[in-house]
């Protein structure tokens, strides 16, 4: 029991807390002068995708510390809200990437950029879809009720259509991963070619550096979750600890991205000082107002 109160409070402090930081650069992105670039839209897509992954783990958080999935209804569709939030999550994630491809190695390209912006954040709606009719049809599912207890999210393995899709997201994952990786090294390729061809400043903004490194370390974190999810070398856990460990790391991804965000843009920083000044000095003047009126 009292595992289950220490890794339920951990999950849901985590949680919570990347649940705040994705609303928050999800606000600056809506905010922004810049809320109609294509980078902007992605972002947003971004965060919320990470949203719809860490509710389940605000309430999966609740369930460890009671050692309860509330109800058979409850958890299902908490379990396919964060596994179909993963799924968005990884499209949004090539779309950012390519996006990255497209700024630096043909930045004059909008309308070009534009499009296949849009295409690919389509095609990550439609991923997330596909996976939400999938999650729910009933020998499939994500649960909080897992071999090792409730204890953390997983694939129930007793179930035919659930070991199947795990392969499968195994897979898929992996596809994604190398596309990405693939699309990086060309963006890579280019900024050194064009580094060693001129000793001037590359024609490429700050803003646009500072979110290929925040991609590029999100990235790199993914595919280690991912490569150690479903491939990991032998470690000194058990199945429990592991199940502990990758929910842990779930959410720490789920929340990367916009903490990156955050700590190398100094825009982004500013401007949630100055959303949370704001809201800070409206309750000032509600209180002031409100007293005033009653002197």
């Amino acid at each position: 029991m009292l595992l289950h109160i220490l890794v339920g409070t951990i999950y849901f402090v985590m949680s919570t807390t990347a649940f705040v930081i994705n609303l928050l650069v999800m606000l600056v992105a809506e905010k922004s002068s810049e809320n109609k670039s294509t980078t902007s839209l992605i972002v947003k897509n971004v965060c919320f995708s990470c949203i719809l992954q860490l509710i389940p783990f605000m309430f999966g958080g609740i369930m460890c510390i009671t050692d309860s999935p509330f109800n058979y209804y409850s958890d299902r569709i908490l379990g396919v809200l964060l596994e179909s939030g993963w799924f968005m999550y990884i499209g949004l994630s090539l779309a950012l990437a390519v996006d990255r491809l497209i700024v630096f190695m043909s930045p004059q390209s909008a309308l070009f950029r534009s499009r296949i912006t849009y295409l690919f954040i389509f095609l990550s709606w439609i991923l997330w879809l596909g996976s939400l009719v999938v999650l729910c049809l009933p020998d499939f599912g994500y649960s909080f009720q897992t071999a090792q207890g409730r204890i953390g999210w997983g694939y129930r393995r007793d179930l035919h259509g659930a070991v199947i899709m795990a392969e499968v997201e195994s897979y898929l994952d992996l596809t994604v991963f190398s596309i990405m990786l693939l699309v990086y090294l060309l963006v890579f390729g280019y900024l050194f070619k064009i580094r060693k061809a001129s000793s001037d400043q590359p024609p490429f903004s700050t803003v646009e550096m500072k979110i290929l490194i925040t991609a590029l370390i999100s990235f790199a974190y993914e595919s280690f979750f991912v490569i150690w999810s479903f491939w990991s070398p032998p470690v000194p856990f058990d199945m429990l600890q592991k199940r502990i460990v990758m929910n842990v790391m779930w959410i720490i991804d789920a929340g990367l991205f916009s903490t990156v965000s955050i700590i190398v843009n100094n825009r982004v920083q500013t401007k949630i000082k100055e959303m949370i000044w704001r809201q800070k000095h409206v309750v000032v003047n509600v209180n002031v107002i409100v007293c005033a009126d009653q002197s």
